[in-house]
């Protein structure tokens, strides 16, 4: 019996130690929990507090943008608009989206892309081609004012100029008819 005692004993005495380290295990881990727990209240914490940083600076820079914007004189346009339309009507219709996109994509003003080579060129080249276009414009409609005679007319088609508008046809024919007749009554 008193081997059965001392092996009941140590039995017991083994249960009690399991249940000891049973226990501090639970504690461990309840520390390690409540460590962690810490930790992501502090990560919270910190990452609202730079939330409200950010959400201050960004009000901060928007309130810093809104007093200039009320410096400026409420009549709808201020000079610098004025200015900017004004230079604008300086420069053809045709070609100021071409000299405003310029001025916007390389951040300038009417003015100063005004004065940049590249710009002078262009308006100079343009200028040219109206010019250009004028003229000829303007020597068509010369030639379509005067009225040509029957003699223009057949001598054109004895060179082999012939005009395809019916205008230009009925003519032809009318001059053909009048110089038969001429060479009948002679």
């Amino acid at each position: 019996m008193s081997e059965e005692m001392e092996n009941l004993d140590s039995e017991t005495q083994e249960e009690n130690e399991t249940l000891e380290n049973e226990e501090v295990l639970e504690e461990q881990t309840e520390e390690t929990e409540s460590d962690l727990e810490a930790r992501l209240k502090k990560a919270e914490e910190i990452a609202n507090n730079q939330r409200i940083r950010a959400e201050k600076a960004e009000k901060a820079l928007k309130a810093s943008k809104k007093p200039k914007q009320e410096e400026t004189p409420k009549s709808g346009l201020d000079l610098d608009q004025l200015d900017e339309a004004a230079e604008l009507l300086e420069i053809p219709k045709e070609d100021r989206a071409e000299v405003k996109e310029y001025a916007e994509r390389k951040g300038i003003s009417i003015a100063e892309a005004k004065k940049q080579p590249i710009i002078q060129s262009f308006l100079n080249t343009q200028k040219e081609y109206r010019t250009s276009a004028d003229l000829a414009n303007a020597k068509d409609t010369k030639r379509n004012n005067a009225p040509k005679t029957d003699e223009q007319i057949l001598a054109d088609f004895d060179k082999g100029i012939i005009s395809e508008k019916d205008e230009d046809i009925d003519a032809l024919v009318a001059a053909e008819f009048a110089q038969k007749r001429k060479e009948a009554k002679n």
